[in-house]
């Protein structure tokens, strides 16, 4: 139930590019009440909670980002028509007429509004794109909105929110962290927060390229980006999590891919849970790519996602996005398990080259014996 309480808590916080400052005080809250926890926040306000416990493998760290595709509100806007800017991945089709709520505080019921005009997204740097909302009432005050949809709902395994990508992903490592927290094995676990992902990975390259940057993420971390992924034919939603290999900017590191599914896959036949399903999950790209780019050995988990970045375009509406809380579950225990594993290089590709150098010799005989 933790799980449910800590995303129920974050999907009913708004949040968007840029305007994650409630976000980040949710966030805040919730990691403050974990025994053990050091918080340390760069100047970009990406947030990072570490946990070191005991002499253990190289720190890992999990990444989420505390953005969801949404509208910037210019200060000082009032009135029944005002201009926002929109940030974040949504097809031209979705916003005509579209329905959204303004948001003056974390706990306003929100103003709600028309989308009377939106200009064409922005090429290649910025993303955005900028348009107009006729509000009904007054909108002095506001700073965000975001899609008027149900910001949380549990229907059976089905969880649905206005924003799980990817506060889905932030609420599975908080749950993590508070479960590893109550163990007793070493462990160096580091739960890392970024904003303005959905703008273009900002917080996440904007740490990458600080001179300071080990403050919050040392340059031997093992960086695991954990999101909710578009869900594709085989991976639905409901079908387990994902070992992600890839996006649709660039495959992972080979070694830590191999050393994960070979880590998770002993612990699912121990634990009797299900394994991590291995794809590339290409619908969208994530911080992994980034982090990979720039030093740091990367991979990827996620969640299968339905109606991404709420477009549900099979009746061509916005709605909430979903997952699955039993892939979460799963997702949860395997976060728990590799970070307590040994991960010092057992399971990775040294432990494959063995393998594959006692195929080759085994054969030379038979090859040589054969070649004329």
């Amino acid at each position: 139930m933790a799980f449910l309480e800590t995303l129920q808590s974050l999907l009913e916080t708004p949040t968007a590019p840029y305007r994650e400052q409630w976000m980040m005080k949710t966030v805040r809250a919730e990691l403050d009440s974990i025994p053990g926890v050091e918080i340390c926040e760069d100047k970009w306000g990406n947030i990072a909670a570490r946990l070191r416990r005991g002499e253990s493998s190289p720190p890992i760290a999990f990444v989420a980002h505390l953005d969801h595709p949404g509208f910037i509100v210019p200060a000082g806007a009032s009135g029944g028509d005002i201009e926002v800017v929109f940030e974040g991945g949504v097809l031209d089709g979705f916003f005509p007429e579209g329905r959204v709520r303004l948001y003056r505080s974390p706990d306003d019921p929100g103003t709600s509004a028309t989308i009377s005009e939106m200009g064409d997204r922005v090429k290649g740097g910025d993303r955005n794109r900028t348009g107009r909302l006729k509000v009904d009432g007054d909108a002095d005050g506001a700073v965000l909105a975001m899609w008027d949809v149900d910001p949380f709902r549990v229907e059976g395994d089905i969880i649905y929110g206005r924003a799980i990508d990817d506060l889905g992903g932030v609420a599975a490592i908080v749950e993590s962290l508070r479960r590893i927290a109550e163990r007793s094995e070493p462990v160096d676990f580091i739960a890392l927060f970024t904003r303005g992902e959905e703008s273009g990975f900002r917080g996440t390259i904007a740490l990458c390229l600080d001179e300071d940057r080990e403050r919050l993420l040392p340059n031997n971390s093992q960086v695991i980006s954990i999101e909710t992924s578009s869900a594709r034919p085989a991976t639905p939603v409901g079908g387990g999590a994902i070992l992600r290999i890839g996006d649709k900017t660039t495959v992972f590191d080979s070694e830590m891919c191999r050393m994960f599914g070979e880590i998770t896959k002993e612990q699912a036949s121990v634990s009797g849970r299900r394994p991590l399903v291995r794809a590339l999950m290409d619908g969208g790209s994530c911080e992994a790519s980034a982090f990979n780019l720039f030093g740091y050995r990367s991979a990827g988990m996620c969640l299968p996602l339905g109606n991404y970045h709420n477009m549900d375009v099979t009746n061509q509406i916005i709605a909430p996005e979903y997952i699955s809380n039993s892939d979460a579950e799963d997702l949860i225990s395997t976060i728990v398990e590799v970070s307590l594993a040994d991960r010092t290089g057992v399971h990775g590709l040294e432990k494959l080259k063995a393998e594959y150098r006692e195929l080759g010799e085994r054969g030379m005989e038979k090859l040589s014996s054969t070649a004329r």
